[in-house]
């Protein structure tokens, strides 16, 4: 299964995927689109889910500065 993730204008998928790899998390993305492409498994924990969206959420802070 592959779920993209459209980025605002501006904001680097080059960085933001940099960020999510060094967390574990592989993905893929476009530059040119700005998109961040996920490939989940076909099975998956609701543990797995919360750890990406902490991961994505903190890779999103760090480029926000905050």
């Amino acid at each position: 299964m592959m779920n993209v993730v459209m980025l605002e204008s501006g904001v680097s998928a080059g960085a933001i995927f940099k960020g999510l790899l060094e967390r574990g998390y592989f993905c893929g993305y476009s530059e040119q689109l700005s998109f961040i492409h996920l490939y989940a498994p076909l099975i998956i924990s609701r543990e797995d889910v919360d750890g990406f969206c902490s991961a994505f959420e903190q890779v999103l802070d760090i480029r926000d500065g905050s």
